[in-house]
């Protein structure tokens, strides 16, 4: 069953950031990240509201089960709720960052985070180069797709003005020929 997704809206802010936050720990448990929530939400809102597109997958009653945050060939925030996860939310939302960059994408993972290396690998994407993430303070893995593409790191500075702003379904892994 394809999964709805659709733009982001100021009114998912709250819930979109604390899914962020929450999964980060939950993922990285026991540890803590060195910035509180209020600097997650600040952050979101400089530099991915005016810069970004933004998508999220929403559970039934409209609160936010994953999001995306896309840039021109770059993803730089995918995150899905642990509850949610395993389910094709986080395919569904390659799925869509494929569509809208069919000629590739490129991204940086923690170099600890084994599960999301896997799940970018068996997505067809392959670890690049290594890095280190200033804001998280840990090493990271660059990774690309196709995989013997090797993408940069974009830099920009208008919003999209292409996004659809009506509820879609993101495409299938037959319509992306993944």
């Amino acid at each position: 069953m394809p999964h709805a997704i659709r733009p982001y809206a100021a009114h998912d802010l709250h819930p979109l950031v604390n899914l962020w936050y929450d999964t980060w720990h939950a993922t990285f448990a026991p540890r803590r990240h060195p910035r509180p929530l209020a600097a997650w939400r600040e952050r979101f809102l400089t530099d991915y509201v005016p810069h970004a597109e933004i998508w999220l997958s929403p559970r039934p009653d409209g609160t936010p089960a994953g999001f995306l945050v896309l840039l021109p060939n770059w993803i730089e925030q995918l995150f899905v709720s642990p509850a949610e996860q395993h389910r094709g939310i986080g395919r569904a939302l390659i799925a869509l960052a494929r569509f809208r960059y069919p000629k590739g994408l490129a991204l940086d993972t923690p170099a600890d985070n084994h599960a999301a290396r896997e799940f970018y690998r068996n997505r067809g994407f392959a670890a690049q180069q290594a890095g280190f993430d200033p804001v998280n303070q840990r090493p990271t893995l660059r990774y690309s797709w196709p995989a013997v593409a090797r993408a940069r790191v974009p830099y920009v500075t208008a919003a999209t003005s292409n996004s659809p702003s009506r509820l879609i379904a993101a495409p299938s892994r037959s319509d992306t020929g993944r």
